[in-house]
């Protein structure tokens, strides 16, 4: 597992607080493919749903940032 720098933590909220435009604190899977465009650059659709059911550890169709968070660094 990667360790991340406040900065970089930081950066990342405010990478997933601009893909969460009902600013509910989660994202669905159309969310999260704008995020992973914005931070990888291209990221196919059937790639993003692989990753988003992977980041979805609690199986709710949602991701909250903490599990972004372990996703991204896992």
């Amino acid at each position: 597992m990667t360790t991340l720098t406040e900065e970089q933590i930081a950066q990342l909220r405010g990478a997933f607080d601009a893909c969460d435009p009902n600013v509910d604190g989660f994202i669905d899977p159309s969310e999260f493919h704008a995020l992973l465009k914005l931070l990888d650059g291209d990221v196919s659709r059937e790639e993003c749903l692989l990753d988003f059911q992977a980041a979805d550890t609690e199986g709710d169709g949602y991701i909250g940032f903490k599990e972004f968070i372990a996703w991204w660094t896992g």
